[in-house]
């Protein structure tokens, strides 16, 4: 997608910022790559993330908590073998 010229200004002062004054003399072409890759990233978020009220899909279910007794006798029959 191409840039217009206040969008340019816009990504050089941005980019100033983390890149330094070559984000000043950064051909267009570089700012536009820059800007297309950023923006597929952010295409890419998965829903879960952007929306947290979703339920996550692929994600192992906690195990539940045990309580101090239990793992003193887990350890203790451990012990025992």
């Amino acid at each position: 997608m191409h840039l217009t010229a206040e969008q340019i200004k816009n990504w050089r002062q941005m980019q100033a910022i983390t890149m330094g004054v070559y984000a000043l003399v950064m051909p267009v072409e570089e700012i536009e790559e820059i800007r297309d890759r950023l923006q597929h990233e952010v295409d890419n978020i998965p829903e879960e993330v952007v929306n947290p009220d979703i339920e996550p899909k692929n994600v192992p279910t906690p195990k539940p908590k045990t309580s101090m007794q239990e793992a003193f006798e887990r350890q203790k029959r451990h012990q025992t073998k």
